[in-house]
């Protein structure tokens, strides 16, 4: 059985899939990996790494009282261990502060 995670990342879309982008390339010279393209432009973009599978969907807003919040749903499944070292290193990648 896979262990999923799910992320709902309020970072650009497009910085979330350079990110995966970079890491891919970084991982094809050591491993295989692969992302999907998809043919219908509201479904998710799939990367593949190792037995690892990472789902990122389009940019939604989220709405609070007073105003729109950006949100992008990033689903991670794969063996555990594996997936929980993957967000650890997204968290750490966009870890950003507020205030």
């Amino acid at each position: 059985m896979q262990f999923q995670d799910r992320i709902l990342s309020g970072i650009p879309r497009k910085e979330i899939l350079a990110y995966f982008r970079q890491l891919q390339a970084d991982n094809s010279k050591k491993k295989e990996s692969n992302a999907l393209n998809t043919k219908n432009s509201e479904d998710p973009i799939i990367f593949k790494f190792e037995s690892c599978k990472i789902r990122i969907f389009d940019t939604n807003s989220r709405c609070l009282p007073s105003f729109l919040i950006p949100c992008t749903e990033i689903l991670f499944s794969g063996p555990k261990s594996m997936v929980e070292k993957i967000i650890s290193q997204f968290r750490l990648k966009f870890l950003r502060g507020g205030g």
